[in-house]
């Protein structure tokens, strides 16, 4: 097991990274994925974003804006 604060694999997806998790990577140990730009602890991903990433959060918020009940408020909370 790699019980160690960090953990540093040339290639390591996140889905291999959990599948890892608890049996060879300790819970508590740091890694940084080099080829995937990512850092992993604890079962959560840090680090690398994306276009694609941007992209749908940009959607996700055009969402939002979409909705009228929210817009109202918005523009009620501006005034």
């Amino acid at each position: 097991m790699i019980n160690t604060i960090f953990y540093y694999p040339q290639t390591l997806t996140f889905e291999e990274y959990l599948n890892q998790l608890g049996s060879e990577i300790a819970a508590r140990t740091i890694v940084f994925a080099k080829d995937q730009k990512s850092i992993y602890m604890g079962g959560k991903k840090f680090g690398a974003t994306s276009a694609s990433d941007i992209a749908d959060l940009k959607q996700y918020i055009q969402s939002l804006f979409d909705n009228t009940d929210i817009s109202d408020k918005i523009e009620n909370i501006v005034k």
